[in-house]
């Protein structure tokens, strides 16, 4: 070789830029054999190894200008094909403790190698083993994420499975209870132990509540498992914020009164949002209400509203009983009740829907509270319309 060190390393450099190019391990033994069969002006070579712990080696490239079919290790007394390979060089492929295999130059003249000859061999034989190593371990990566996906893709569906049986299991009871109770009154009407006018109304009212209770129970489950939850999914207009705070205000006097519990709206702007009148109304109602049923005697619920540049924002804060941090990250969970010391008669989806509603106008919803020291839910509502 008549080459420079420069240039010899230049040569060494584009042997690595080409092997490292490839995407699998066949590929670059023969990518690599052609260049060192080039490189060490060699007559011919063949590449042989193995990729995996379980595998043997094998011949896995042999030059295009080689007619036979090679063995290694070479050995005297082999086959006539061999006659005219005079010397060969053996370039082994390994990085510490992985033996990829080698590469075998071979030469039908006798060859003296000199040491630098051999250095560069090894260097060659670096690059390719360190280009094997890297495909291995990126193949191994891309294994173990795909791994990683399956398991997340799985946990996701076992998740949801979950869920599914839980609010199955949730609904259930909550149906139940409210049946239980029309069913025992139903059986005293019919066993005749309502003695008086009275006690046959109070059967009738109490039959009454029931019914309306499992309605509300229905109701919201019809909601919270409808397919309209895209922003397209539910006819909208423009809706004044002023006058449905207003009216839910109205609607929640009765209840709030029984607890002494005063609602107040401050500066109310007069501003119009985008969206669905009934649905917007219940999910205000559902906030005030839990406000209340939550709230302390003689205590405050309070609706305010403020627009920014790109939402508008719904705040109902009170005074109440608050939320524990165990609670806090389930509010929003159906049927999940917080603070269980307090006796609800809830259906334990009004937050659940709260959040539906929210989300269906392309919003979001988020509580900030802690036990004792009350609570505030602010809805973010786009001010355009998505």
């Amino acid at each position: 070789m008549t080459w420079s060190i420069i240039e010899k390393l230049k040569m060494i450099n584009q042997i690595a830029l080409k092997i490292m190019a490839e995407g699998d391990n066949i590929s670059i033994i023969k990518i690599a054999t052609e260049e060192v069969v080039k490189f060490f002006e060699a007559d011919f070579g063949f590449g042989w190894g193995k990729f995996k712990v379980n595998d043997e080696y094998k011949i896995v490239y042999k030059s295009l200008n080689m007619n036979f079919h090679p063995n290694f290790p070479l050995q005297k007394n082999q086959s006539s094909i061999y006659k005219d390979i005079k010397s060969y060089i053996t370039i082994p492929i390994h990085y510490f403790d992985h033996s990829y295999g080698s590469i075998v130059l071979c030469y039908k003249k006798k060859r003296d190698f000199s040491e630098e000859i051999l250095a560069l061999v090894e260097t060659a034989g670096n690059i390719v083993a360190q280009s094997i190593t890297i495909n291995w371990l990126l193949e191994n990566e891309q294994k173990a994420l795909t791994l990683a996906e399956k398991q997340k893709a799985t946990e996701i569906l076992l998740y949801q499975e979950k869920l599914k049986n839980e609010f199955i299991a949730n609904a259930t009871h909550e149906l139940r209870t409210p049946l239980a109770i029309m069913k025992g009154n139903i059986g005293l009407a019919k066993q005749g132990k309502a003695k008086s006018l009275q006690s046959i109304n109070n059967i009738i009212d109490d039959i009454d509540e029931e019914t309306d209770h499992l309605s509300a129970i229905i109701s919201d489950l019809a909601l919270l498992t409808s397919n309209s939850k895209q922003p397209d999914g539910i006819p909208k207009e423009k809706i004044n914020l002023k006058s449905l705070v207003r009216d839910v205000i109205e609607r929640c006097k009765s209840l709030a009164h029984k607890k002494n519990i005063s609602i107040i709206a401050k500066n109310i702007p007069n501003i119009n949002v985008f969206g669905n009148k009934s649905y917007l109304e219940k999910m205000l109602l559902n906030l005030v209400k839990n406000s209340v049923m939550y709230g302390n005697k003689n205590g405050l619920t309070e609706i305010s509203i403020n627009k920014s540049k790109k939402f508008i924002t719904i705040t109902v804060a009170d005074n109440g009983v608050g939320i524990s941090k165990d609670d806090l990250a389930h509010v929003f969970d159906r049927f999940y009740r917080g603070d269980k010391s307090h006796s609800t008669s809830g259906t334990g989806l009004g937050l659940a829907i709260v959040k539906w509603i929210a989300e269906a106008h392309g919003g979001s919803v988020n509580v900030k509270s802690a036990l004792h020291k009350g609570a505030t839910f602010s809805v973010y509502l786009p001010i355009k319309a998505k």
